[in-house]
């Protein structure tokens, strides 16, 4: 469950987890919903754990609200570029 500016909310079978939200400056919040689906569906399909799934989507979610619109064009080395960046 994405949560806005608090990250998001994972469910398991075994339980719950939060991952915080990355701090950034937003312009426009349109389709960041959408980009934190498209990025953790990319980590699933590539098998990831759940937490550098989250953190991962959590990541894209908050660099698509630093642009104005609905697309995003960046790849998976930008987006962990900003994790190690950003930081939590």
């Amino acid at each position: 469950i994405t949560r806005r500016y608090e990250g998001c909310k994972v469910y398991t079978g075994r339980g719950e987890k939060d991952f915080p939200a990355y701090r950034v400056s937003p312009i426009d919040p349109t389709g960041a919903g959408d980009a934190f689906a498209a990025g953790y569906i990319y980590g699933y399909l590539n098998g990831w754990g759940m937490e550098k799934r989250a953190r991962f989507a959590n990541a894209i979610g908050a660099m698509a609200t630093r642009q104005y619109g609905t697309r995003l064009r960046t790849e998976p080395a930008k987006v962990s570029d900003f994790i190690k960046i950003a930081g939590v």
